[in-house]
């Protein structure tokens, strides 16, 4: 079973948000309402059918790799509403752990101006690797929110694991395992 998130009534209220502050199509795992959704559909789906496992698949990447502009299903990223997600939940969060993220929003700022000019062919002065490494020291905020999003997914997998289990624990619960998490060099 598939469900797309325009077929869910109220789906507005659980997008994610750009760091410009544009609403993506895509909905945000730290979002209370979406993991109630999530919850909830667990426990129909394990009442209401037969069924030995479940298989989440939810494969995203974070705002650092969505800024970057690494492709995802094809889709071109780096896109104002590709990189997500800085909504109210998500700041929140970021300032519950010490992220500041009127530094962070900065820093998104600054990587998506550099990824703007190295794609209109316009290298900086001391190259792409140094620049990229000095964006990198200025804003640590990056791989912060980066780092956060990744926990948010991990504990949506885990808020799920536990509800299968509690519902009935002979049920199956698994994730896939997308190669741009478990291989990427930065993570």
């Amino acid at each position: 079973m598939v469900i797309m998130p325009t077929d869910v009534p109220g789906i507005e209220a659980i997008r994610e948000h750009d760091f410009d502050g544009t609403q993506a199509e895509t909905v945000c795992k730290n979002n209370p309402r979406y993991r109630n959704f999530l919850r909830g559909l667990m426990a129909d789906l394990i009442e209401s059918y037969q069924v030995d496992g479940i298989l989440y698949m939810a494969e995203r990447q974070g705002p650092f790799l969505d800024t970057l502009g690494a492709r995802f299903r094809g889709k071109r990223r780096g896109l104002p509403g590709t990189r997500t997600c800085f909504c109210s939940h998500c700041r929140r969060s970021a300032e519950a752990r010490g992220i500041n993220v009127d530094r962070a929003v900065k820093g998104f700022h600054a990587l998506a101006g550099f990824v703007a000019e190295g794609r209109a062919h316009r290298e900086p002065l001391d190259g792409y690797h140094i620049t990229f490494w000095r964006l990198l020291l200025a804003y640590p905020e990056l791989l912060a929110w980066e780092q956060m999003w990744h926990d948010n997914v991990r504990d949506t997998l885990r808020l799920l694991y536990e509800r299968v289990k509690q519902i009935d624990s002979r049920v199956l619960f698994g994730s896939h395992v997308w190669h741009n998490h478990v291989m990427g060099p930065i993570y």
